[in-house]
């Protein structure tokens, strides 16, 4: 395990630990809490210690990933001569135990000895992901980091776009390969590293093939690409290249990646959770045995008068979505995906001439790529609105100590933005064997967004996989037969384009209307759970303020320094 892992499950036993002595000052009061704190608990102990960095190596079918993963291994491990319809996502562990498990797309899973690969490959499409596990020194040496071999962006429409939203959330850092031949980051490389960029992920471009360029070239080139990097992303973005003969610096780029950092950026808001669960309880527990009998009642009075707000503001903003106030944003969406596919154009002419699935795979990566971008934007800043809106109604109508922090209500919103970006690319990657619920996203003391039931669907990937290739099908036959270039770019823009946002536009309104109800259904949840724990535990402090005032004294002093410990451990490890 790594320091940042250690140092995170130490602090959650820690957490655990305070939170069990403050249980046993005041039983009456944290009993239940802590009982389901201690699931809630569990699920990120086991989140954080299974944690996995895992480093996905991505770029075109023609790239030379395999290749470049089998020299730096010193073995023949990956199919280098497969075709694009035959590629199939391959994570490479080490282990002193080789072997290969395959999981189907039904999520059985098959052992099998590591020569298999070909032949899994061959049925590639059955497929989700195979994990190689190999006893060899390069994978030890990158450990705590996982390669990822990647189909190439030509493979199959399905498993090309099942294999880069599988992996667009789960990657903690990305190699991104492009060969020197062709001797720029065109708009589709452009695009696809924006929605890494965009999905809060970093990476380091590597181009490959340097032995097939004159020193010349190689210089022109390079600096092309580095001055195309900067302009787009900043200077902090590393270029590369590698050869046939020295592959090191893939191993380098891996290397000199923080871990810890990746680590902390993936798993951290899991053990804030935790805490803010915490510092609430006792912070409740305590202001509750402070208040006397009369204002304990009037309190009480507030909370559920509270509750009856937010119940009033979420079924608001449901009405809200239903009525139709999502065109803005559907509008703002769907023109970004259209200025991104005109603004391609001149790409898609050359590879309409070159065949239909080359024009379809590269329409469809567009269209992806940039819905990922802008949903991820959307889905952003709806969640802020709505968590800010709830928090600002609570502030009116209660007093200062029940008003929710800005520290608790960041990091909700924060938890809340990755469990749907997780929802929409888990309801691609299972769409045709989807589970009837969401993934548990470990909020299950509040409930929040994996307690709703709901699985988002990607918008986009019914058009991707049905949709799309009827319409390029259709309108290839009308265009294919010329050979000029104004005829296959009018083509495009003026029929193809406006025929594929055809078919988007409704599949992003659906998506926004699902993913605004989650939302607002998860944060409102997470509102009235948080006013209905206080709300008990101030019932039970009741009974409590009739014993005597030195037990009450006690108990209050050993709360305090409880929260003190909470607070200054929270400070050390998660701050």
């Amino acid at each position: 395990m790594i320091n940042r892992q250690n140092e995170l499950l130490e602090y959650l036993e820690t957490l655990q630990r305070d939170f069990k002595k403050a249980r046993a000052v005041t039983p009456s009061l944290l009993d239940d809490t802590f009982s389901k704190f201690n699931v809630q608990y569990q699920e990120a102990f086991k989140t954080i210690a299974e944690g996995e960095l895992l480093v996905p190596v991505i770029g075109g079918f023609s790239a030379g990933k395999s290749s470049a993963i089998n020299q730096l291994l010193g073995e023949e491990i990956l199919p280098v001569a497969v075709t694009a319809e035959t590629a199939i996502p391959a994570e490479l562990r080490y282990s002193t135990t080789p072997q290969i498990i395959a999981v189907r797309t039904n999520g059985e899973e098959e052992q099998h000895t590591v020569n298999a690969m070909p032949g899994l490959s061959e049925n590639a499409d059955d497929y989700e992901v195979v994990r190689i596990y190999l006893d060899n020194p390069i994978l030890k040496e990158l450990e705590p980091f996982t390669l990822v071999d990647m189909p190439g962006y030509d493979s199959t429409l399905d498993q090309h776009n099942r294999a880069i939203l599988r992996y667009l959330t789960r990657g903690a850092f990305y190699l991104y390969m492009v060969s020197y031949q062709d001797g720029t980051l065109n708009a589709k490389h452009l695009a696809r590293l924006h929605e890494i960029r965009d999905n809060g992920h970093n990476f380091t471009v590597l181009m490959s093939k340097k032995d097939l360029s004159s020193p010349n070239e190689l210089e022109e080139v390079m600096t092309h690409v580095q001055d195309q990097i900067n302009l787009e992303f900043g200077a902090n973005v590393v270029v590369t290249d590698i050869s046939v003969s020295d592959v090191s610096p893939l191993k380098k780029a891996v290397l000199n990646a923080s871990p810890d950092l990746l680590f902390d950026n993936k798993y951290t808001s899991k053990a804030k959770d935790l805490f803010y669960q915490a510092q609430g309880e006792i912070n409740s527990a305590i202001a509750a045995l402070k208040t006397s009998k009369e204002e304990g009642l009037n309190k009480i009075k507030d909370l559920q008068q509270a509750l009856t707000d937010m119940e009033k503001e979420r079924d608001k903003k449901l009405q809200e979505v239903q009525s139709g106030t999502l065109s803005e944003a559907e509008n703002r969406i769907a023109k970004h995906i259209e200025r991104d596919l005109e603004s391609a154009s001149t790409d898609f002419v050359r590879l309409a001439k070159t065949s239909e699935d080359a024009l379809s795979r590269s329409i469809s990566d567009h269209v992806r790529s940039a819905l990922m971008v802008e949903m991820r934007k959307e889905v952003g800043r709806v969640s802020n609105d709505i968590a800010r809106t709830f928090a600002d109604k609570l502030n009116v109508s209660l007093p200062s100590d029940f008003h929710p922090s800005d520290d608790w209500l960041n990091n909700l919103v924060g938890d809340l933005q990755s469990e749907v970006m997780n929802a929409l690319t888990a309801g691609a990657v299972n769409q045709d064997n989807a589970p009837s619920s969401m993934p548990n996203s470990g909020r299950s003391i509040g409930g929040g967004l994996g307690s709703l039931a709901v699985m988002i669907p990607h918008p986009v990937i019914k058009v991707i996989m049905m949709i799309l290739p009827g319409i390029i099908g259709t309108l290839f036959d009308q265009f294919s037969t010329s050979q000029e270039n104004k005829k296959y770019q009018d083509a495009i823009v003026n029929q193809v384009i406006p025929s594929v946002m055809a078919q988007v536009r409704p599949q992003i309104a659906d998506a926004l209307v699902q993913v605004n109800d989650s939302l607002t259904n998860a944060i409102s949840q997470e509102f009235e759970t948080k006013i209905q724990r206080q709300q008990d535990i101030y019932n039970k402090a009741q009974k409590e303020n009739e014993r005597q005032t030195d037990e009450l004294e006690h108990e209050l002093a050993e709360l305090n320094n409880i929260r003190n410990s909470l607070n200054t451990q929270a400070e050390k490890f998660i701050a």
